[in-house]
């Protein structure tokens, strides 16, 4: 929860109603917010300090590629992208390990993946 309000940039306030609204109880919503509020400094140093994810795994290397038809009239439900992406950490040999993932897009879902991408990088930028 408090990793959450770190990242969304929320007070305790934002935190309590963000609860409320994803449906605790205003008991717990108003606790979890008067202890974001208390101790939302300490809190940050803290969370800016850990590492998440698998222990002693770090990404390296994002590689992406969009591409996009520049000819041809694409409906709405018709692939209109399709990214690839190469993804590396380092291994204990000193060769990265590559994991490779490639998705297609129509018109609202490309639309949509990039507002993910957005909110995320926002997200991030709170961290840092």
């Amino acid at each position: 929860i408090f990793i959450h309000a770190s990242s969304s940039g929320l007070d305790g306030a934002a935190l309590t109603q963000a609860l409320i609204d994803a449906g605790s109880s205003a008991t717990l919503a108003n606790a979890f917010g008067a202890s974001w509020s208390t101790h939302e400094t300490s809190a940050m140093r803290a969370i800016r300090g850990e590492s998440f994810g698998i222990a002693g795994q770090t990404m390296t290397d994002v590689q992406w590629e969009l591409k996009v038809p520049i000819t041809g009239a694409a409906s709405s439900q018709e692939v209109l992208a399709s990214i690839d992406l190469e993804l590396s950490e380092p291994t204990p040999s000193g060769e990265p390990n590559r994991k490779f993932l490639q998705m297609e897009f129509n018109k609202a879902e490309l639309v949509d993946f990039f507002g993910k991408i957005e909110k995320i990088q926002s997200q991030l930028d709170a961290l840092m």
